[in-house]
């Protein structure tokens, strides 16, 4: 990452090796089924910004080498099989 405004240049002093997502059980899939903007949530990185909340969901858990599930004891074994089968899906 450089920033070049503010002159920071990340890949002079480290290096990404791993991406670790983290997955909400309990909000992932009504997340990704939203249409909501990430602006609509004060997430988005810029006025430009146009990502839906499901977009970047998915960019995260495709991009990731790490997974980890929490808050599993907030959904059914039904519903958190439901969950893994999505996300094997997306990786």
């Amino acid at each position: 990452y450089i920033d070049e405004e503010l002159g920071i240049d990340l890949t002079a002093i480290c290096r990404l090796d791993t991406m670790v997502t983290v997955v909400d059980a309990n909000r992932f899939i009504n997340d990704i089924n939203s249409e909501d903007l990430l602006m609509d949530r004060d997430q988005s990185v810029s006025d430009e910004d146009e990502r839906t909340i499901a977009n970047l969901l998915i960019d995260q858990v495709e991009f990731c080498d790490v997974m980890i599930i929490n808050k599993t004891d907030l959904v059914s074994e039904k519903e958190l099989g439901r969950l893994e089968q999505i996300l094997t899906t997306l990786q």
